[in-house]
């Protein structure tokens, strides 16, 4: 079966667009919590260097599950996927 340019690159732009959303949701729980990213990086059940929960946030670069996962532990936090029916269009 052939794929097209537009099927291949789909699955580029949903990687992007969840990367930017986690890093979205994550910065927001972060500044509610009113901790900076130093203040992050030092505390010692995370082993993160700033950079990398950074990047996290902002969506650039390799999604980091390894940062991810630790933040969402950190703020006690869960991600659930649920599929739905979609309407014809």
């Amino acid at each position: 079966m052939k794929t097209s340019q537009y099927d291949t690159t789909k699955g580029v732009r949903l990687k992007r667009w969840f990367r930017a959303t986690m890093g979205h949701y994550l910065r927001e729980e972060r500044l509610k919590r009113n901790l900076t990213i130093e203040e992050l990086s030092q505390h010692p059940y995370i082993p993160c260097s700033p950079q990398s929960i950074e990047s996290v946030e902002l969506g650039c670069g390799n999604t980091q599950w390894h940062t991810m996962c630790t933040l969402l532990k950190f703020y006690r936090k869960e991600v659930q996927i649920t599929l739905t029916e979609r309407n014809a269009e």
